[in-house]
């Protein structure tokens, strides 16, 4: 026999080796070799109960509201800021503006005609005063932020001068 032959004869013999053994090895039905065999699967959870459709309608409608709310793209998916409702409240009437050295005072006018000294952040009526300066006063409150300007009613402004005080 040539060497060829014989080289067929040898891939031949051991085809039939490797046939044997895998027709022969266990499976997942028949252990061998006192191996256990694999646990049987899970079974499936119940369905969960059922949910009447307004229900469930309302809920697919309160998820979507909540997804468009937060756009998928953005950095921050936060929702997209909204305006803040009307304010019922006024922001109180300015009347008048003091600026010393180490305090600024913003005074505000009440209905009844009482002056309210408000210093930088302390807040009078719901508005929480921001800044003060000689022109304006910032307040920012359930409207939103506001710039105030000193108004006078039936007023004339009057101008006071700073006081020398007499040196001992």
């Amino acid at each position: 026999m040539s060497a060829t032959g014989r080289l067929w004869l040898l891939a031949a013999s051991l085809s039939l080796v490797l046939a044997a053994e895998i027709a022969g090895a266990p499976t997942r039905e028949s252990p061998a070799h006192g191996v256990a065999p694999l646990p049987a699967p899970a079974p499936a959870p119940s369905s969960p109960p059922s949910v009447p459709p307004q229900a469930r309608a309302k809920a697919l409608a309160d998820d979507t509201e909540t997804i468009l709310a937060r756009p998928l793209f953005a950095v921050s998916r936060r929702p997209f800021p909204t305006a803040p409702p009307p304010s019922a409240v006024a922001p109180p009437r300015l009347t008048g503006v003091i600026i010393a050295p180490g305090a600024r005072l913003a005074l505000f006018a009440s209905g009844e005609g009482k002056v309210t000294a408000v210093a930088n952040g302390h807040s009078i009526g719901g508005y929480m005063v921001r800044a003060i300066s000689l022109n304006e006063v910032i307040v920012s409150g359930p409207g939103g932020r506001h710039a105030l300007h000193v108004s006078f009613v039936h007023v004339t402004p009057h101008v006071i001068q700073p006081v020398q005080i007499a040196e001992q």
